[in-house]
Formats: C-alpha cells, structure tokens, sequence
C-alpha cells in the first residue's frame, strides 16, 4: 500500500531495517532479519516504489523498542522509512 501512494511522490531513499526475535543465537537471528529487510525491501520496488536508493540493514533482536524509550523487544518485523524530496 505504501508503494501505491508513493508512486506519485518525490521519494529521495527507502530504509528499510530488519529485525528478529531476541531468542535465540544472535548470528541466526542477524541472518533472518537482513533476509527479512531484503524481502520487504524487494517487494515495495516490485510494487513500483519510486525510490532511487534503498537502504536496507539488520539488526537482529537488537535495538528493537516497542513505543519511544521503552527498551521492549517487538518481534518478527521490518521497518520502512521512506524519506520525501522537499
């Protein structure tokens, strides 16, 4: 859905970050989330995101919070920013 709505918009770059449940070994968990970015990241230039940059990265079940401060890991998820040209 998002790709469809900023198809018609400005978009300068895509983040797109990976994460992974915090059980676990942490290398296995560090894989699984970049093949999660990577398959986040492929699905919104299949959907025609006008991105001329994707950045995506992993970061295991590290530095997952649920709400702002709160050091709560969220599981199983990717993170999309898609900053807009001015």
């Amino acid at each position: 859905d998002a790709a469809h709505q900023a198809r018609q918009c400005p978009v300068r770059e895509v983040e797109v970050v990976g994460l992974a449940d915090y059980h676990g070994p942490p290398q296995p968990n560090l894989e699984l989330s970049r093949e999660r970015a990577e398959a986040v990241a492929s699905a919104l230039q299949k959907a025609g995101l006008p991105a001329p940059r994707f950045e995506v990265t992993a970061e295991g079940g590290a530095g997952a919070i649920a709400s702002p401060g709160v050091a709560e890991p969220m599981h199983r998820k990717a993170e999309v920013v898609i900053r807009f040209q001015r």
